[in-house]
């Protein structure tokens, strides 16, 4: 099985040389005939005619743009608004990745059938996912993220005071910890995607990322903790998932909103936004299909 899922990777790899890169990202590199010629594949699939002014306009702006603002990841670290973001957002990814994990791996100090608990541990992302699906768009990512990390920690945190003989009252404090942390989980990638301008949005996300897998290594530690008092772990993994639930609130909406293409963009997000003129200025090509109208508040 190892050799198939071996050989399967090794076929991914060719994806590389057929998928295309995102074309905000070209654009914020200044790297325009690929962005073009990918538009103009994309809209040849899909028998799509394009006028030639939106290619010139779009050079023009992109150049403009250039001038005004020299990108880098660095930009995460100059502006405080970005820098205080990434923070909190890097700390909701290690939150995440604690409880998560935590729970998981914790579950065999829940009473009962062992191997029954591990499958409903499992079997609740299902609705959880299937929730985040419904829910995302109707009441905002921020709302969501906050909820799911709030129920999370505090169920959990609240099955430390639970009598060990009450097995079914205990699992069910655990499914909907777990409910809530993968709900959250499912909720933060597309939230901080939305959060981080262009130039450094892939960068940003991999700090999260990086985050999280130190949240994952840190978690059996946090477990062993039981040794001292067996609802010790519990009550770790609900105090954090409070805090990052609390902080979420500290961020902007990001739904309806449009994707910002640079920092100025990013750190105006929360504020009174755009005017009609800037409005009028944005490409075709780069503006998001969700834009809202001006001055409305996030």
């Amino acid at each position: 099985m190892l050799q198939y899922g071996s050989c399967f990777c090794h076929c991914t790899g060719v994806l590389w040389t057929i998928k295309k890169e995102s074309i905000r990202w070209l654009i914020s590199q200044d790297r325009l005939e690929e962005a073009e010629d990918a538009v103009r594949k994309f809209a040849k699939i899909n028998k799509v005619d394009l006028p030639e002014f939106l290619f010139a306009s779009l050079e023009e702006e992109t150049h403009r743009d250039h001038v005004k603002h020299k990108t880098s990841v660095l930009d995460l670290f100059r502006s405080c608004i970005i820098l205080r973001r990434t923070i909190v957002i890097a700390f909701i990814w290690f939150v995440n990745s604690l409880v998560y994990y935590g729970l998981s791996l914790n579950i065999n100090s829940i009473g009962g059938n062992l191997y029954l608990n591990f499958l409903l541990m499992g079997a609740v992302e299902i609705p959880a996912y299937i929730f985040c699906l419904l829910i995302l768009d109707r009441i905002g990512r921020k709302l969501l993220l906050s909820s799911a990390m709030l129920l999370s920690g505090i169920a959990t945190a609240c099955l430390a005071a639970v009598p060990e003989k009450l097995h079914l009252l205990q699992m069910l404090m655990v499914l909907t910890g777990k409910f809530g942390i993968a709900t959250s989980f499912a909720s933060v990638y597309i939230y901080t995607a939305e959060l981080l301008p262009t130039p450094v949005r892939s960068a940003g996300v991999g700090i999260c990322s990086m985050m999280a897998r130190v949240g994952g290594i840190i978690a059996p530690q946090i477990a062993l903790l039981a040794v001292f008092l067996k609802s010790l772990p519990y009550l770790v993994f609900g105090t954090c998932a409070v805090i990052a639930g609390l902080l979420v609130l500290a961020l902007p909406e990001t739904l309806n909103k449009p994707l910002p293409e640079t920092v100025e963009e990013a750190e105006h997000l929360g504020k009174l936004i755009g005017s009609a003129s800037e409005a009028d200025e944005r490409s075709p090509l780069i503006s998001d299909g969700n834009d809202t109208p001006e001055h409305e508040l996030s």
